[in-house]
């Protein structure tokens, strides 16, 4: 009895609890200089703040979309009436028609081109009252659809507008225009989704949009 004793003492001075292996492994890895140390928690409610700041849309994104309209021609004058492009003439007559606004005066309004149109070019000059004119030069007896899309500045509001351009070997008058009528988006910086009212909201690269009808 007393020698089957003195093996299990034996036994049990040869283990090492792991609270000991711990402290030696601590101890080991101080001396070289590399003591893990814990990292930092990250609690689940933080996440959706960092995916939030991701899709946050930048400053210079548009306020509104409009769309406009336009029939042109690919013979002629390029900077004449007929095949003149006029993002902020076209702006001003939405917000007077649509919009209640009253003489808007054209200088006040801030245009600069994104983007140009495929089959054709757009023309630059200065209007008789001092501002940016712009004109469609179509490629020769070219006839289908274009688009050009400015940036319009006015009364702090970015307005994106996107016009397009059918395109005819010459525009009868006092015929039924072949351009639907304009549309108003306005831009939401929030990501949601789902019906608003009358209008339509919809998930878009973090933000929303409502289409004004």
């Amino acid at each position: 009895m007393k020698l089957l004793l003195s093996f299990f003492a034996f036994v049990i001075s040869g283990m090492v609890s792991p609270t000991v292996i711990a402290e030696q492994q601590d101890s080991s890895m101080e001396r070289m200089g590399q003591k893990a140390r814990p990292g930092p928690t990250i609690h689940s409610q933080q996440t959706p703040i960092v995916l939030a700041q991701a899709t946050t849309a930048d400053a210079t994104q548009p306020d509104y979309i409009l769309k406009l309209c336009k029939q042109t021609e690919s013979v002629g004058d390029p900077q004449s009436a007929m095949r003149a492009v006029d993002p902020a003439g076209m702006l001003a007559v939405y917000l007077e028609w649509n919009k209640g606004a009253e003489n808007i005066d054209l200088k006040t309004i801030k245009t600069t081109l994104l983007e140009g149109t495929k089959h054709g070019k757009i023309i630059t000059g200065t209007s008789n009252t001092g501002r940016t004119a712009y004109g469609y030069d179509a490629e020769p007896e070219y006839v289908g659809n274009d688009r050009a899309v400015f940036m319009a500045e006015f009364e702090g509001k970015r307005y994106k507008i996107v016009i397009e351009l059918k395109v005819f070997l010459q525009v009868i008058e006092n015929v039924p225009s072949a351009c639907p009528p304009p549309k108003l988006i306005k831009v939401n910086r929030k990501p949601v989704s789902g019906a608003l009212g009358d209008g339509i909201k919809e998930k878009n690269r973090g933000q929303s949009t409502v289409i004004l009808l």
